[in-house]
């Protein structure tokens, strides 16, 4: 099979290393007229597609890999997605055709108190306030991580803190309150509730479709008088609602938090079942 499909998100190269080895990868989503679907390529994949691959162009796909989606890391509308193998090939479509772009499905600011922490969701808000840029070591890696925090707010009245990593975060401009929608950003309860970017996030700065230019006349007009509620630590907003992300540690593993360079937030209860003597404490 082949599909024709225009590349409308492609996620930074992602490196991994653990006791089965070390690699990288990077995904990306194509979209025709009937949706999207999600691929990713790994090792010798990233660098034979990665270089040749350019945003928003068309491309012919064949002979990849078909299997069922992992919700847990795609916000892709579609029960499959693709991994790329060595005998994959893409090829770009000269011809001029009519595809759709980034497809958006956004979900009210104030309705993310309702959602499930640790899903992936689609948001689009003004800018209503933006930290500069800060550093953090990585637990896992030690590395260092850049990282910038900013509020949005939509007609609802409600703010949430979004924080942006990386490259996104080092050239991310919020001077002048834009519009910014962003597909596929991680939902967590910390805070109460907060968003935060994926690798596989793609962040658009004043889209021009029509959620944005009527969010953006409503902030211009009114928006920025107003007073907005906070998502605060018990879930929810103002205070209310929502429970702490409780989870056990088979969950830990299966749903593979932590596994990233950016941080993870969850609380679990545990009874210690061994302790070693030796060097059991720092001086």
């Amino acid at each position: 099979w082949t599909i024709r499909a225009r590349l409308t998100n492609k996620s930074d190269i992602r490196t991994w290393s653990n006791s089965r080895g070390e690699g990288k990868l990077f995904s990306m989503t194509f979209t025709d007229e009937s949706g999207e679907i999600r691929a990713t390529a790994f090792k010798a994949e990233v660098d034979k597609f990665y270089d040749i691959l350019e945003l928003n162009k068309v491309y012919y796909v064949t002979k990849a890999t078909l299997k069922t989606a992992n919700k847990q890391y795609s916000s892709v509308d579609n029960d499959y997605e693709m991994t790329l193998n060595r005998d994959s090939q893409i090829e770009e479509c000269t011809e001029d055709v009519d595809l759709p772009t980034v497809t958006f499905n956004f979900t009210p600011i104030n309705a993310l108190g309702n959602m499930a922490p640790n899903t992936t969701v689609d948001v689009i808000g003004v800018v209503k306030s933006v930290a500069d840029v800060s550093t953090i070591i990585a637990k896992a890696t030690q590395k260092e991580l850049k990282k910038r925090e900013v509020s949005l707010v939509d007609q609802n009245q409600v703010m949430i803190n979004l924080t942006l990593w990386g490259e996104t975060a080092e050239g991310f401009d919020g001077s002048n309150h834009p519009v910014v929608a962003i597909k596929g950003a991680r939902l967590s309860d910390f805070g109460g509730r907060s968003l935060s970017t994926l690798s596989s996030s793609q962040l658009i700065v004043n889209p021009d479709i029509e959620e944005a230019h009527r969010l953006k006349g409503w902030y211009d007009r009114d928006g920025h008088n107003l007073d907005f509620q906070q998502y605060r630590n018990e879930g929810g907003q103002g205070g209310s609602g929502g429970a702490t992300n409780w989870k056990s540690f088979a969950a830990v593993k299966q749903e593979n938090i932590g596994a990233t360079e950016k941080p993870d937030y969850y609380s679990a209860k545990g009874t210690v079942i061994f302790m070693r003597k030796e060097n059991c404490m720092y001086q």
